[in-house]
């Protein structure tokens, strides 16, 4: 598996009005609203694995597939949510939350394209189908608490088939 924090900030660019850091391949988002994004693209199909840690109420999110087709897998740990953790944001909800705030949850997502699926700490939570190109692009970590903070560590990925 290839990993993405490895090459700290460097391999990175940021968008919006967050602080991004890098430090043992923790990669920690704080201030206001914004992305790290990768600065290599990736394209699918392949799995992303990352662990995050979410603040109390603490928003967040995995983003794939550059351009218009962009996609967010949600972090935020409210059951209550439309959109909870493991949810393609907008696209198909998460069936239950499976992560708690202030804990390290492990994140995996197969990307194959048209389709994919969210799996948190291993259990499949949703699946998207009929996603538009382009099925390539950067890989996003989304900080969207405005005065929290969010992590997402050892962030891995690979080619599948």
């Amino acid at each position: 598996m290839q990993p993405l924090f490895r090459s700290g900030m460097g391999g990175m660019h940021e968008q919006g009005h967050s602080d991004w850091r890098i430090e043992d391949e923790v990669l920690t988002g704080q201030g206001k609203d914004g992305a790290a994004m990768t600065r290599a693209e990736f394209s699918s199909p392949f799995e992303l694995q990352v662990w995050v840690k979410t603040i109390v109420n603490g928003n967040g999110g995995v983003l794939f597939n550059g351009g218009p087709g962009r996609v967010e897998v949600q972090c935020f740990n409210a059951p209550d949510s439309t959109n909870p953790t493991g949810s393609f944001y907008g696209i198909a909800p998460a069936e239950r939350v499976l992560s708690r705030d202030q804990e390290w949850f492990l994140l995996q997502i197969f990307n194959r394209g048209s389709t994919a699926e969210v799996l948190v700490n291993g259990e499949t939570v949703s699946h998207a189908r009929d996603l538009k190109p382009p099925y390539r692009g950067s890989i996003g970590f989304q900080h969207h608490t405005p005065g929290g903070s969010i992590q997402y560590r050892a962030a891995r990925l690979r080619a599948i088939e």
